[in-house]
């Protein structure tokens, strides 16, 4: 096994102490009240591995079984009553995103101008959604994948990290 497969967790030792760390930064997230323990303990960990250069392991099917996991579980408080409600704000949903859409585009023209990137790169890497549909659909739309998760990342840890805490203070 070359040195960079070794460096990109390829073998079981690896991906053994990526995972256990992972898990033991989401049990004490858990602990001490982090919120969303379980998403940015093991985010904080592998974002910390990787500026380590130390080898990170993320299997795609634990992605998957993450969002089946989360949109199941949002699934269940989907009642009538919650649609009832959502139709009779449809209007606002869709003002919503309107304005969304056009803010993005704007911050990431800023942000292409700032950080020198193409505009594709730009837009999927501001743009407020999941960080790795995001960084795919940049990648097939021809932006640079590493800029769109980085950034995705950065944007979910300072949100989840900071929102919190300011809310209470």
């Amino acid at each position: 096994m070359s040195s960079s497969e070794r460096r990109l967790g390829r073998d079981p030792v690896s991906k053994a102490v990526c995972l256990a760390a992972c898990l033991a930064a989401a049990v004490l997230g858990q602990w001490t009240h982090l919120p969303l323990p379980w998403v940015l303990g093991p985010l904080l960990v592998t974002a910390g591995f990787s500026l380590m250069g130390l080898p990170v392991f993320a299997p795609q099917s634990g992605r998957r079984l993450g969002q089946i996991v989360v949109g199941t579980s949002v699934g269940l408080f989907v009642s009538l009553d919650v649609l009832a409600r959502l139709s009779g704000a449809l209007p606002a949903v869709i003002l919503t995103a309107l304005v969304a859409i056009i803010v993005c585009t704007l911050v990431g023209l800023l942000f292409a101008r700032l950080a020198d990137v193409d505009s594709t790169t730009a837009f999927f890497a501001t743009t407020p959604a999941g960080m790795s549909e995001m960084s795919r659909i940049g990648e097939l739309a021809g932006g640079r994948v590493d800029v769109i998760a980085l950034t995705q990342a950065i944007r979910v840890a300072t949100v989840v990290l900071v929102l919190p805490a300011a809310v209470i203070a």
